[in-house]
């Protein structure tokens, strides 16, 4: 079951066929898949025991089973989801109407699937942080630690085959995703970038603390959700900006997998909606630079399937 999941998820129909002891353990893995957007449709194939008997008779003598064992099974089975009665078909007829029916299935689901988005978000890889000065975010470049992570990403890119594939306009994005999706063209928008300060931008840190108070030092590791300067995008603002990019979002029909490679702001502002929780100043739920966080992007919702993975832990 685990791999043909494997295979739903890189775009092929997987066909599981074979005999299945426990009903509890087809309802488990309906959930299951569910939970990762793959819709589980089980078709049930039932005969009278007399059909059963009938069958086994005109097989080959060594492909009979014992009557004994046959009775046993056949007072043991349990249908689950589409029932089908196969007496008097032809194995073609069967599989007819097994496509028919899996056909009819995906039809009433397809508007439903068309509205429903998997986007999969990459923070960049470590940037090369200049040392005494607060950088310009607008140009800061991967180190060499980023772009191996950037490059360990690329196998889960693969698995995952995006459609199309967005990053911020700001440096470090633009490099782990020309390294993450080699392959992709991406496409650049200013909407997903990091909440940054650009009148600091290369002024020292002493320098800033003494001018700014101690307040000045939360930027300087990374968490600015407090800082409220009246020269720079506020908080609300830049919430703002990336769910309006994320309603846009919604509206593509066009697109099922999309590859978001961005930053921790933009990621946790979209968390949010997600959790339906406020994370301001809460850096409790870690993302770590070279690693995943998958949504499910609805028309209604998001939601959220995991958070924080390795690419070895990606799918």
């Amino acid at each position: 079951m685990e791999l043909a999941a494997t295979y739903v998820e890189r775009g092929f129909t997987a066909v599981v066929d074979g005999v299945f002891y426990d009903t509890d353990f087809l309802a488990a893995w309906s959930i299951t898949l569910a939970r990762r957007g793959i819709p589980l449709i089980v078709v049930s194939l039932t005969l009278t025991l007399e059909d059963v008997l009938m069958r086994n008779r005109t097989r080959d003598e060594l492909a009979q089973m014992p009557e004994m064992r046959l009775r046993d099974l056949h007072a043991g089975f349990r249908s689950f989801g589409h029932v089908l009665d196969i007496k008097e078909n032809l194995p073609e007829e069967i599989a007819a109407d097994v496509v028919d029916h899996v056909s009819s299935v995906n039809l009433e689901r397809r508007d439903e699937a068309d509205a429903v988005l998997e986007l999969l978000y990459l923070r960049h890889g470590l940037p090369d942080y200049p040392n005494g000065v607060y950088p310009d975010h607008m140009a800061l470049p991967l180190s060499a630690t980023g772009r191996a992570e950037a490059r360990a990403a690329r196998h889960a890119v693969q698995r995952f085959c995006p459609d199309a594939v967005f990053t911020s306009d700001m440096q470090r994005a633009i490099d782990t995703a020309a390294i993450a999706a080699p392959t992709v063209s991406p496409i650049i928008d200013e909407a997903l970038r990091e909440r940054t300060f650009p009148h600091l931008y290369g002024k020292r840190l002493d320098m800033l603390e003494s001018e700014y108070g101690p307040d000045v030092r939360a930027v300087f590791a990374g968490n600015s959700d407090t800082w409220e300067p009246t020269d720079a995008e506020p908080l609300t603002e830049a919430r703002t900006r990336v769910l309006r990019w994320l309603d846009m979002l919604r509206q593509r029909r066009d697109l099922h997998r999309v590859l978001v490679v961005g930053h921790g702001g933009p990621h946790t502002w979209i968390l949010e909606q997600a959790l339906g929780v406020d994370l301001a100043t809460n850096r409790a739920l870690k993302f770590d630079t070279g690693h995943f966080t998958k949504f499910r992007i609805s028309a209604t919702k998001t939601d959220v399937l995991y958070i924080n993975r390795t690419p070895d832990d990606a799918y």
